[in-house]
């Protein structure tokens, strides 16, 4: 499936032909990400959502720029701070800018190196099921989140889903 991507949002995010064919969401399938180990069930969470990580049998993982500094009920494998937006990133108060701007950061990292992050996590945990948590609480109107936008990236770069664990979060939630 291609999303549609206006004129106006390639304007304001100064995109090229060439980075708007990045944004397509259909896979992208390479030589070297299709000799990629199998398929990791990846879900979103944030870390506040403890009931729904523990009964979940998943091995949790951050991917912000630092731990919390309240207490957890459970163990962090890692936190990947790839995969979490940068301090500038965090500054930018516009959404289209934001997202383009964080794109960007996973597709310079690549699958590739993101699915070797995150098979090492699996490994250190002995867990294929990994639970990627930032501090967003969705389900409030208003907020905006990165996990949702590596949600859609990864979905779109290897045609693996990464849902979302509260059921009250819209599945097609990216940014708000």
């Amino acid at each position: 499936m291609t999303v549609p991507v206006s004129v106006e949002y390639c304007v304001a995010m100064k995109l090229t032909v060439s980075r708007v064919l990045s944004f397509s969401m259909e896979p992208h399938r390479t030589e070297s990400s299709t000799k990629l180990s199998g398929i990791l069930d990846l879900a979103t969470s944030r870390y506040q959502a403890a009931d729904l990580i523990e009964a979940s049998g998943r091995a949790a993982v951050g991917i912000t720029l630092g731990y919390p500094r309240f207490k957890l009920r459970y163990p962090i494998v890692a936190n990947l701070r790839q995969l979490a937006p940068t301090r500038e990133m965090l500054q930018v108060k516009d959404a289209c800018t934001f997202e383009g701007m964080y794109r960007h950061r996973l597709d310079d990292l690549g699958v590739v190196e993101a699915r070797r992050l995150l098979d090492d996590c699996a490994e250190r945990a002995n867990n294929d099921h990994l639970l990627m948590l930032c501090y967003e609480d969705l389900t409030k109107p208003g907020l905006r989140c990165h996990r949702r936008l590596f949600s859609a990236w990864w979905e779109a770069r290897t045609g693996e889903a990464v849902p979302e664990l509260e059921p009250e979060v819209r599945q097609g939630q990216l940014f708000l």
